[in-house]
């Protein structure tokens, strides 16, 4: 395990770099197709410190808000998360992300938050609710939540 995060992340390059080349050259004996990627091997960075992977939830449930807000602006319905929501994704899924990288936890983002709005908005449309705010929340025993408000 190499502490120096930056040192980390040269190995991680180098060894992913070379591992690709091999496979082309010697696994698939396709050198040729090695020469047409050329130099844009891309190395993905991992999700590795606090900071990026709560980044990285902020980013996906503003991003949720804002399609909501455009697909849904018509009937006055408003989407806004709760500050500890970030806190309680990268709870319930620090080992997949770590395992995983970062789709697994927009994959379960979008699941988990979709599932409880889909569930309110149905009971807002069956009451004829407009101008209505959906509030993501957790419960007192830590369980995701949505609310509806009036605005």
């Amino acid at each position: 395990m190499i502490e120096d995060p930056q040192e980390r992340k040269r190995r991680i390059r180098e060894h992913f770099i070379e591992s690709v080349r091999n496979f082309f050259i010697y696994e698939i004996s396709r050198p040729e197709l090695l020469n047409r990627i050329g130099s844009h091997i891309v190395v993905f960075n991992y999700l590795d410190t606090y900071e990026v992977q709560r980044k990285l939830i902020e980013v996906k449930l503003r991003d949720i808000a804002n399609n909501f807000r455009e697909k849904f602006s018509h009937v006055g319905y408003r989407l806004e998360f709760s500050e500890k929501i970030p806190d309680y994704f990268l709870e319930k899924h620090k080992a997949s992300i770590s395992r995983f990288g970062g789709r697994g936890l927009v994959n379960a983002i979008d699941d988990e938050v979709g599932h409880l709005l889909a569930q309110q908005m149905l009971l807002a449309e069956q009451m004829a609710k407009r101008d209505v705010l959906f509030y993501i929340d957790l419960t007192e025993k830590g369980r995701l939540i949505c609310r509806i408000a009036k605005t």
